[in-house]
C-alpha cells in the first residue's frame, strides 16, 4: 500500500524508492554511514549496505 503523494501516481507491482532523511549537524555530519537496504520482488532483503 501506498500512502501520500506516491498514493496518487503508483500502481500496484511498480517499484518504488523509499528515501529517508535526517537533520546532522557537521560533526554528526563527518561520520554519518548511511544505510541502504535492498529487497527482492517479494520485499525480502537481498543486501544491506553502509552508503
Amino acid at each position: 500500500m501506498l500512502n501520500g503523494a506516491a498514493a496518487l501516481k503508483g500502481k500496484a507491482g511498480q517499484r518504488v524508492i523509499i528515501a529517508a532523511y535526517v537533520g546532522l549537524d557537521p560533526d554528526e555530519a563527518y561520520s554519518h554511514k548511511p544505510v541502504l537496504v535492498f529487497v527482492d520482488d517479494q520485499n525480502k532483503i537481498k543486501e544491506v549496505s553502509n552508503g
